[in-house]
């Protein structure tokens, strides 16, 4: 009698534990190419697994895209393209539906975008949820920083360019530019020979210093007398067209997103 008043008491206790572990456990995981052409269309992955040892209901998926820094709206950073069925795009995130995951199982989504020219990283960040509750909700979460690659443009001084350009606070790239056209502005340059730069707009007025420090960027810099005004650095995207940033070291507080196109 007294061995099965044991046994009972064991299976009592142990009960409470052994349901209260039965939860899912869901882990994200993004995954991409392990480089990217600028403004090249490239694949990117996002895969939720259900580790835990009970079916997880009603997952939704959220995945942030890169946004322009852009105002009073923002923009995706890129142009988004195919994407899994299960994905809606709303703004800058797209929103999936993955009903339910089964233990041990996992589903995946894709999508595809192009990215441009960007000062900064630009981020892919995952986030999973179920109406069923998880064991652990740590791992909830998942990122993944684009390699985005350049276009190698060799210059071939003398060379005319058309610089268009927008100018704001902090701005990131030109594609912030293209997605507010109203804001954009352009002047024209001459790249010379031995690093020159001359202003047919401005005759006499100003002068300047280019140079490549590799292939596939450009630095430049406008200067007023001696005394440096605009400073430029970008890459090449294709079509014989850099796209980067220019600061004011008279004036840090603005900034102008370039894109200089060779002519």
């Amino acid at each position: 009698m007294l061995h099965r008043i044991t046994t009972l008491l064991a299976v009592l206790l142990l009960a409470p534990s052994a349901f209260a572990a039965s939860r899912p456990d869901l882990t994200v995981d993004v995954t991409g190419p392990a480089s990217a052409g600028v403004y090249a269309n490239a694949r990117y992955d996002v895969e939720v697994s259900n580790i835990g040892n009970k079916d997880a209901a009603n997952v939704s998926l959220e995945i942030a895209l890169p946004e322009t820094n852009t105002s009073p709206n923002t923009y995706v950073m890129g142009i988004v393209g195919a994407k899994s069925s299960a994905c809606s795009q709303s703004g800058t995130r797209l929103l999936c539906s993955l009903g339910t995951i089964k233990k041990f199982k996992s589903k995946a989504v894709y999508f595809d975008i192009a990215l441009p020219f960007s000062a900064v990283a630009l981020i892919f960040d995952a986030d999973v949820s179920t109406t069923t509750s998880e064991s652990n909700l740590a791992n909830n979460s998942g990122s993944l920083t684009a390699n985005v690659t350049y276009v190698p443009t060799a210059i071939g001084a003398p060379r005319n360019a058309v610089n268009s350009h927008c100018t704001g606070h902090a701005l990131t790239g030109f594609y912030e530019c293209v997605v507010s056209p109203g804001s954009q502005m352009s002047h024209n340059i001459t790249f010379l020979a031995g690093g020159g730069i001359d202003f047919p707009d401005f005759p006499g007025m100003y002068t300047g210093a280019w140079s490549q420090p590799t292939p596939d960027s450009l630095v430049f810099e406008y200067l007023d007398g001696a005394t440096p005004f605009a400073q430029f650095a970008g890459n090449g995207v294709g079509g014989n067209c850099f796209e980067g940033i220019t600061t004011f070291p008279l004036n840090p507080t603005w900034n102008s997103a370039y894109q200089v196109c060779l002519q």
